[in-house]
């Protein structure tokens, strides 16, 4: 997949294709960008041997990377998110994008992983893919997959139900949707009007208000 010298500037023996497939927990899907499970971080040697020294991992636990050979000097970021279809990852995207692209640009090679590597961490290189590469949803996802053929298809747009009684009051479009003003909004909210208290305040006698 890649030459002698990765685009973020770590020099490379082999290709990264050729350890990925030796190793199975590892596979390269941009320079500098790597895509694991939990078992991936468990053998520091294979993150030296590829180079990684920043690690992004989106998991229910936090991986235990005790100090030793391949992980001095490791930067880390741990977001808990359980692998489940109402886990809120939207709210940590702009946070894992930035620890990647950072990372990259200082000329570190990135891990990105959950458990088994296929659902919460293809969730944010998809994402990231989107941003950086100015890919719409279909294409980061349809790139990302020839890659690795096993990860989940993931959902574009998300119901928002109650809490309580299950009913749809909207839903939101991680991938964005245009405005009927012509601008493109990412993400994208859609709440059903009819599903919404409405809250005003009128004036009453001595100057005050109250809300109905």
């Amino acid at each position: 997949m890649l030459g002698a010298r990765g685009g973020h500037g770590c020099e490379r023996p082999e290709s990264a294709g050729g350890r990925a497939g030796r190793a199975g927990h590892l596979l390269e899907v941009r320079p500098g960008l790597y895509l694991g499970g939990a078992a991936a971080v468990a053998e520091p040697g294979l993150l030296r041997e590829a180079g990684i020294t920043a690690v992004l991992a989106v998991d229910s636990e936090e991986p235990d990377l005790t100090a030793g050979a391949g992980t001095e000097g490791l930067r880390r970021l741990f977001v808990r998110a359980l692998d489940e279809p109402e886990t809120d990852l939207l709210s940590h995207l702009d946070r894992c994008a930035a620890f990647i692209g950072q990372a990259r640009a200082e000329g570190r090679a990135v891990l990105v992983h959950c458990h088994a590597g296929v659902s919460r961490s293809v969730a944010v290189v998809t994402a990231f893919m989107m941003k950086t590469d100015q890919l719409t949803f279909e294409k980061a996802y349809e790139s990302l997959q020839t890659i690795k053929p096993e990860a989940k298809r993931l959902q574009k747009s998300i119901q928002l139900l109650c809490p309580k009684c299950n009913a749809k009051l909207g839903s939101f479009n991680w991938y964005g949707e245009q405005c009927s003003c012509g601008r493109w909004i990412t993400p994208a909210f859609q709440i059903h009007k009819n599903r919404v208290d409405e809250m005003k305040m009128l004036p009453v006698l001595g100057s005050q208000t109250r809300k109905i």
